[in-house]
């Protein structure tokens, strides 16, 4: 999700059980008004990624995420801010 000028990924299994994102680093593309940008996300306790914009996007902005965590799952997917 985007919150404000921040993207904000919650890690969950197949069953909505939460999965922990210590250890866990990827990035965010962001393609948006003809711009794209790639900004590192960081985990936050529990279950959290999250990546600091420099400011809101808006709708129509893509998002590509590529994500390891720490089992060493690679997590990738992509988003459209509506």
């Amino acid at each position: 999700t985007t919150k404000g000028s921040e993207v904000v990924l919650y890690l969950s299994d197949d069953k909505d059980k939460p999965i922990g994102s210590k250890g866990a680093s990827g990035r965010v593309v962001i393609q948006a008004a003809g711009k794209q940008a790639s900004v590192a996300l960081v985990p936050a306790d529990p279950n959290i990624l999250t990546a600091k914009l420099e400011g809101p996007l808006a709708a129509g902005a893509k998002l590509v995420v590529s994500a390891k965590l720490s089992d060493g799952h690679d997590l990738q997917a992509r988003f459209v801010v509506k």
